[in-house]
């Protein structure tokens, strides 16, 4: 049986200047994917916010799916942010 759960991630730009928003990569397990990128590109004001979807499809039943959502942007000063994502697969998908 084929599982399939999409969710969406918000990112804010918590800092005071605007912050233009590079390609989310992902990290890890091949079972989480991004679907859909509203942030790649866009600059992004204090205070606001875009959102990227993550597809968790797993092949087979296994505890801990593991995965990094990395995000950067164009300040040089600052380390991409990091999401850690957790899925498992028993009779139900479930990403964390």
């Amino acid at each position: 049986m084929k599982m399939e759960v999409t969710k969406s991630i918000s990112i804010f730009n918590t800092g005071a200047a605007k912050r233009t928003i590079r390609p989310p990569k992902m990290i890890g397990d091949k079972a989480f994917s991004v679907v859909r990128d509203f942030c790649s590109g866009k600059t992004i004001a204090p205070g606001g916010a875009c959102s990227i979807s993550i597809r968790f499809t797993p092949e087979k039943p296994r505890d801990n799916y593991l995965a990094k959502l990395s995000v950067g942007t164009d300040a040089t000063d600052a380390k991409p942010l990091e999401i850690p994502l957790k899925g498992t697969f028993d009779d139900q998908a479930s990403p964390r």
